[in-house]
């Protein structure tokens, strides 16, 4: 069964993405299938690793409006496969205030494809909203990225 590892940071630019798309990349070279999920509504790890913005998105799986498999778009990098997101994602955050168990969407999304993936790592946004919340209830481990700054 394949490890969620979320990566997690209130405060944008800190190397969340960039985090993501190298650790992925890294494991995926070694031999290791590897799934990224871009669960941020800006949707730059999904240009960063070069997979097709095209629907189904993220937004659609959690939608229940596509299949898991669907959703998992190839990028150039053997062993490493990405569901894309897009601005539709930050619709996601208004629509699942009102549901039942809303913090569990992704986790059960995400599911099917335990048994296919060595790991899956969820980049997440840069807030502690609803959608970041679904990220940590997913999620068997959590890597919180942060600048080295006097202020970070």
């Amino acid at each position: 069964m394949g490890k969620i590892i979320v990566f997690v940071n209130q405060k944008g630019g800190v190397g969340k993405t960039t985090s993501a798309i190298n650790i992925g990349a890294y494991i995926a070279k070694a031999g290791k299938k590897v799934l990224l999920v871009d669960f941020d509504s800006q949707g730059n790890m999904s240009s960063g690793v070069g997979a097709k913005k095209d629907k189904p998105t993220i937004y659609e799986l959690l939608a229940g409006q596509c299949a898991c498999e669907q959703a998992v778009k190839n990028t150039p990098v053997e062993n490493l496969d990405a569901i894309t997101a897009d601005t539709d994602l930050s619709g996601a955050a208004i629509e699942l205030v009102d549901e039942e168990n809303r913090e569990f969407f992704l986790k059960k999304a995400l599911e099917p494809l335990r048994e296919k993936y060595d790991f899956i790592l969820i980049d997440c946004p840069p807030s502690l909203g609803i959608l970041t919340l679904n990220g940590l209830a997913a999620a068997d481990s959590v890597i919180v990225p942060m600048q080295c700054e006097y202020f970070a």
